[in-house]
C-alpha cells in the first residue's frame, strides 16, 4: 500500500516525505514491500535525494537505510558479475 502512494506521489513531485510519527516499529517485511522495489524504478541516490523519511525511531529508521543499502550493493553486485 505505502508503495503504491510513494510511486504516485514521486510522480506528481520531486521529493516525498513519508512520516512515521505515532509508530512504533515495523517488520522488516513492510520496509521490504514498501521501499526497497523503489530500487527498480529509480537508483540509490535518487531515493536518498527524493524519499525522506521523518519521525521514525532509530530502530524503524535503521532497518530502512539497512535494507535499501544491502539490496542496492547487491543489485550492483549482480550486475558486475552478469
Amino acid at each position: 500500500m505505502l508503495l503504491s502512494i510513494l510511486i504516485e506521489a514521486l510522480s506528481y513531485h520531486d521529493k516525498v516525505e513519508v512520516s512515521f510519527e505515532g509508530i512504533i516499529s515495523a517488520s522488516s517485511s513492510f520496509v521490504n514491500s514498501s521501499f526497497v522495489p523503489l530500487l527498480a524504478m529509480m537508483s540509490f541516490d535518487d531515493i536518498k535525494r527524493r524519499v525522506r523519511v521523518t519521525r521514525a525511531n532509530p530502530q524503524i529508521g535503521d532497518m530502512i537505510r539497512r535494507r535499501i543499502t544491502f539490496e542496492a550493493h547487491r543489485s550492483v553486485l549482480a550486475g558486475a558479475a552478469a
